[in-house]
């Protein structure tokens, strides 16, 4: 994001049993953690309103939730008022959008009738990531790579997830939705589309 960081808001569970790595990165920064009692409570805007005050003209929810919770995060915010000037409130989540069509599909529809499209930003961490980023750098601006990545000089292609980081403290999560939906849906997947995918006519969102 092009913002400083004291413009983000991360919106989190009060008794999280630990908090996702993006977000100890983000309240590390400068970002502002929320943290809400339970869905429905009442408490789903509490803390915001001051990040409209004084020098902060623009803020960004990072809703780092599960996906349940995300409709509720979001009437709530459109209830206190925070969602109407679409120049100046955003709101952003992660993967998983749900835990198949139907879901994602509810979980969409709740998003878009409180905040515009123009709001909303659907995102993996792992497209965030420099080395991720720099793959169309290196497939379409370098002269010694784009002649040749094509079908006729390349055989297959691998896509190997090389971490040490293992399940650790997230059990509960993998539990629930295990690695092949943590993982191969989404990162690997958008990895591979980067890798394969034709060049696009602009490197814009809505070309790539």
């Amino acid at each position: 994001m092009d913002r400083p960081l004291d413009g983000i808001i991360v919106v989190a569970l009060e008794h999280a049993v630990a908090a996702p790595l993006a977000t100890r990165h983000l309240a590390d920064n400068g970002a502002r953690v929320i943290k809400i009692e339970r869905p429905g409570s009442g408490d789903e805007s509490r803390g915001f309103e001051p990040f409209f005050e004084g020098d902060v003209t623009s803020v960004d929810f990072y809703l780092a939730i599960p996906p349940t919770l995300f409709g509720v995060v979001a009437e709530g915010l459109a209830h206190a008022g925070l969602q109407h000037d679409r120049s100046a409130a955003r709101i952003v989540v992660e993967k998983p959008l749900g835990v198949s069509l139907a879901a994602f599909r509810d979980i969409d529809r709740t998003l878009s009738a409180h905040f515009h499209e123009s709001q909303i930003y659907r995102i993996d961490h792992f497209l965030g990531k420099e080395t991720v980023q720099n793959i169309l750098a290196l497939r379409f601006a370098n002269p010694i790579f784009e002649p040749v990545w094509n079908r006729r000089y390349i055989d297959h292609i691998t896509v190997t997830v090389a971490e040490r980081l293992g399940v650790g403290h997230r059990a509960g999560y993998y539990e629930h939705a295990g690695a092949l939906r943590d993982m191969v849906q989404n990162h690997l997947l958008q990895v591979m589309c980067l890798v394969a995918m034709e060049a696009p006519v602009a490197y814009d969102a809505d070309d790539i």
